[in-house]
């Protein structure tokens, strides 16, 4: 890794300040050909306490640090290890000896991954700043990804990681995440005994905005035994959690008969697969669509949709700090909010695993 970079910077009498910066980035984790990339940033803050006309009303009596700011800004990523863009061979032992195979397929033409990011922010400072408020809007935009390209299985490799040879490293796609951040921070108690607080919490958008050279337009994730779990469509949340609706349980025999399902029950009701034909109690799904398009009445892949996102819609957290002489007590609380979990726990225990007789299952 390598690196040259300047700095402008401005100031004016404590209100107006401006500073731009510019870095030239170089990393052997890329191929001859893209080496380097240069990426730029600038930031303007106003301090408007420091106006006359602000000191002259009487919010000065109140609000002793105010100032506006705002920036944009790039900066790089390079966060694949070394060697992806070449060949890398991999041992195999034989009863004649030990050889060598390419282990993954080479991308001479990979490149930085850029981090572009907007951002509109407010800080104010109350009763001689012991109330501070920090408010600050943001759009991130991460261009040219890093990551490997799925492929078709007639090429060698589908994507997945256990696939026998390792799909190519590249740039392809892009990802934005808007926001908003409030920060309060207040000092309650300032005498003998003293207490200060934080208050934090955010709210964040995440959408997968484009993605090129990629089997249909997809991120995918797996799961045990290669299950797809989760898949990442252009227009949506990354990482969105991918399966079936679900539509309560099959009630009865008859509720069986008429509710579409994965595989039709045995007429004798007597001996059928239960990993694969549901029964009385068993989850029901919805029947969403087939191969026109259109619901069938048989429950497979055509019917698995997005389900949910991980991503929070806002995160929290709550620290205070209590001191009194030599000894102080912190106290927090953080959580998030509006994500889905992928209970895999919960998912493997319940499996049957070929248990034909469920009532032996514990």
């Amino acid at each position: 890794m390598a690196s040259v970079f300047t700095r402008l910077t401005y100031a004016f009498n404590d209100r107006y300040n401006a500073t731009y910066t510019y870095r030239y980035d170089g990393s052997s984790n890329f191929g001859p050909n893209k080496r380097w990339a240069g990426f730029h940033s600038f930031a303007a803050s106003w301090r408007f306490t420091n106006e006359t006309f602000f000191q002259k009303s009487f919010l000065s009596k109140y609000v002793t640090n105010g100032k506006l700011r705002a920036g944009w800004g790039q900066t790089g990523n390079s966060a694949i290890g070394s060697y992806k863009w070449g060949t890398l061979m991999k041992a195999m032992p034989t009863l004649l000896g030990k050889s060598y195979r390419p282990d993954n397929i080479p991308n001479l033409d990979i490149k930085w991954e850029s981090q572009e990011q907007w951002n509109v922010g407010l800080d104010l400072g109350a009763f001689n700043d012991r109330i501070n408020v920090t408010l600050d809007w943001y759009r991130k935009e991460s261009k040219d990804m890093l990551m490997p390209l799925q492929l078709p299985s007639y090429m060698g490799t589908s994507g997945n990681v256990s696939s026998v040879l390792a799909p190519p490293y590249g740039n392809y796609g892009t990802i934005r995440n808007t926001g908003v951040e409030l920060t309060v921070n207040t000092h309650p108690l300032t005498g003998r005994f003293q207490w200060d607080s934080e208050f934090q919490i955010s709210w964040n958008k995440n959408k997968l905005v484009a993605l090129s050279g990629t089997k249909n337009a997809a991120i995918v994730g797996y799961g045990q035994w290669s299950d797809v779990i989760s898949v990442s469509n252009v227009g949506e949340s990354l990482y969105s959690f991918y399966g079936f609706v679900t539509d309560g349980v099959y009630k009865d025999l008859a509720d069986l008969e008429t509710s579409p399902k994965t595989s039709k029950y045995p007429a004798d009701g007597k001996s059928f697969d239960r990993n694969t034909t549901p029964w009385v109690g068993d989850l029901k799904f919805k029947d969403i669509s087939g191969p026109d398009g259109k619901p069938d009445g048989i429950i497979d892949d055509y019917d698995k949709t997005n389900i949910g996102s991980p991503m929070p819609k806002f995160t929290f957290g709550w620290t205070n700090t209590f001191r009194y002489k030599n000894f102080d007590l912190n106290v927090f609380v953080n959580g998030t909010y509006g994500n889905k979990v992928y209970n895999w726990k919960s998912h493997s225990t319940l499996t049957p695993l070929g248990k034909q007789d469920c009532s032996l299952w514990p």
